[in-house]
């Protein structure tokens, strides 16, 4: 791979919304930032935390108590 470092010069200084936008997330940042912002955005889509889960369920961080109480009925306190 060769690497174009006139682009990687204008990359550096263009501002990218996070891939969750369209989820809510407002942040904005250079290239470089987006894959730690991304992986730690309260905006990505969560996985099921039921233990030992062969759950597929993903949603919001919001969605993920109603997912447990409607589709995980024997877990009875989270508390």
């Amino acid at each position: 791979n060769i690497r174009n470092l006139a682009m990687e010069k204008v990359a550096s200084n263009v501002m990218f919304p996070c891939k969750y936008s369209t989820s809510g997330c407002t942040v904005s940042m250079v290239h470089i930032e987006k894959p730690d912002h991304e992986d730690a955005c309260e905006f990505r889509p969560y996985s099921c935390p039921c233990p030992g889960a062969s759950c597929k369920w993903q949603g919001s961080l919001e969605e993920v108590m109603p997912h447990l109480v409607m589709s995980h009925k024997s877990i009875t306190t989270l508390q």
